[in-house]
């Protein structure tokens, strides 16, 4: 057992256990109540690639909400309206919650975790809302958690690290946390695991959409005469699927798990949303002030009967897959350079091909250092 004090007077109580006969599906699967409000942040293929720790938090203690450009606050069960920027009160509650990293336990990170719509984009730039919001959702939320898991794929650890708030610690408060975390290792360890053989649906709903497939088409057409009159250089069109459905949440993160699996994966629960997903691609990332961009863009479908190398052939030689790649590439300098230091950009991978479960893309590696002053939000 360890201990790291940490700022804002909380302190942080953490434990390591052999994880060799663990997974973090089971370990999920053992917490599903605990889950409710919390959120796995995870990667599906850690073999072979850097994203080697699966993250799980549990027991929100703070949030950050912004909703029809409202800026909401909930920090010690105290909720307040907040005359700030959004990305100015999300760096706040980062700062409040930063942790004092020793040399032993730089994984252990009580870090913020939620999602920025893509309608998130008008709290930042001038854009005009013409859209109906369907879903009566926040375009930006995140939580902060007192417990968090790090699952270790490559050292088959479980990292289990949770904060007390304490002024002054005391003897009683910490062995109350720690026989809290007694008990969530000994949870993590039953044996839970259910074997269902797959059935499905004796009735099965309506796929819906927003749109049909003649309008869909219609819009792609009114497009291209857009971007060919030189009033769009870019247009990203698309449309919602929805569907009644009696699975879990969990459940069907799991099955996502399953069939498609990829580097980034998250389950988010938040007051009774969730939000989950899987993808390919990471939006930006900041380490030791380096910023990087994975452009992905040109596609081709996974097929038993042709190699990865002629796949790769294929992408490499279509010249719609290259443009639309390029296109990409094209635009990163200019996007880092808003927040890099000058003459620090640099194109540091091209026309890689990555192949995954399903698919095989094109990709690319750009960075560049960040200017001094700024920070990862800054980037985001």
């Amino acid at each position: 057992m360890n201990q790291v004090t940490i700022k804002n007077s909380y302190l942080n109580i953490c434990k390591e256990i052999n994880a060799d006969l663990l997974t973090p599906i089971s370990i999920i699967n053992n917490l599903a109540e605990e889950l409710r409000d919390g959120a796995v942040l995870e990667s599906a293929e850690p073999q072979d690639r850097q994203n080697i720790q699966s993250f799980i938090a549990l027991r929100p203690i703070a949030q950050l909400r912004v909703q029809n450009k409202t800026v909401c606050q909930t920090l010690e069960s105290k909720t307040e309206r907040l005359q700030l920027a959004p990305l100015e009160a999300l760096r706040n509650l980062v700062t409040y919650f930063s942790v004092i990293q020793t040399n032993s336990l730089q994984a252990m990170r009580h870090c913020a975790i939620g999602y920025l719509s893509y309608d998130a984009v008008r709290l930042f730039e001038n854009i005009p809302d013409r859209h109906m919001n369907r879903h009566d959702l926040p375009e930006m939320l995140f939580s902060f958690y007192q417990t968090m898991l790090i699952f270790d794929h490559r050292q088959k650890k479980l990292h289990i690290s949770t904060l007390v708030q304490t002024s002054e610690p005391t003897k009683l408060a910490v062995a109350k946390v720690e026989a809290e975390i007694e008990a969530l290792v000994n949870k993590i360890s039953a044996s839970k695991m259910q074997l269902k053989s797959h059935k499905p649906p004796a009735k099965q709903s309506i796929l819906e959409t927003d749109l049909s497939d003649p309008e869909f088409c219609e819009k792609i057409a009114k497009a291209k005469n857009y971007i060919t009159a030189g009033d769009a250089f870019q247009i990203v069109l698309s449309r919602q699927f929805k569907k009644a459905i009696e699975a879990e949440p969990l459940d069907i993160y799991r099955a996502l798990h399953q069939v498609s699996p990829a580097p980034y994966m998250f389950y988010l629960n938040f007051n009774n949303v969730t939000v989950l997903g899987a993808s390919p691609e990471k939006l930006i990332s900041v380490h030791n002030q380096e910023v990087t961009i994975h452009p992905i863009a040109g596609t081709r479908r996974s097929n038993p009967q042709r190699t990865a190398e002629e796949i790769t052939e294929e992408l490499l030689n279509d010249k719609k897959e290259r443009a639309e790649h390029m296109m990409l590439v094209d635009l990163a300098p200019n996007d880092l350079g808003a927040v890099c230091t000058p003459g620090s950009v640099q194109v540091k991978e091209l026309l890689q091909v990555k192949h995954f479960s399903h698919v095989s893309h094109i990709t690319s590696t750009i960075t560049g250092q960040l200017r001094k002053g700024l920070d990862a939000i800054n980037a985001l």
